[in-house]
């Protein structure tokens, strides 16, 4: 259900934009200048470090390489990172990948992808991954990188 009220959501707001930034309502305290830190990056998919006290485990569990074996927390100090799956407390996209058909799967994508989990955490078979995991599966796919900052946190309520 949450994919598919992102995708109404993109096609019925995106009009001229250069990005789209995606975040939960429960995100409750990040810099100031966020925005601008991460559009200053200049890259297609950013997804800073959501946390529920600052310095503490990640938050958001969908931002994660290594088939789901390194999340944001394990990242740490590495600067801005290669992720193979995003989260959604806060993501920016350049609008233009959205354009080109980047989207959350409302279903199971990349079943066959070398990135998705095996075994998915949930259905202990390799099926691929959904909503905003899938997007960072569909994104590499489409020859899209999706980065993190793990030093870059963000706080989340309890």
């Amino acid at each position: 259900m949450l994919a598919r009220a992102r995708n109404h959501l993109l096609f019925r707001a995106l009009r001229e934009e250069q990005w789209v930034l995606w975040i939960d309502a429960d995100v409750i305290e990040y810099p100031t200048d966020i925005v601008q830190q991460l559009v200053g990056l200049d890259r297609d998919i950013v997804h800073p470090h959501c946390v529920l006290e600052y310095g503490g485990k990640s938050f958001d569990r969908n931002a994660w390489r290594d088939n789901g074996r390194l999340h944001m927390e394990d990242l740490r100090g590495g600067g801005r990172v290669r992720l193979d799956s995003v989260g959604g407390t806060m993501l920016l996209v350049r609008a233009d990948r959205h354009r080109d058909g980047l989207v959350f799967p409302p279903f199971f994508y990349g079943g066959q992808s070398r990135w998705a989990r095996s075994p998915h955490p949930e259905r202990g078979v390799r099926v691929g991954e959904i909503e905003t995991e899938g997007l960072g599966l569909m994104a590499k796919d489409m020859g899209i990188e999706c980065w993190g900052l793990p030093d870059l946190e963000i706080l989340h309520a309890r």
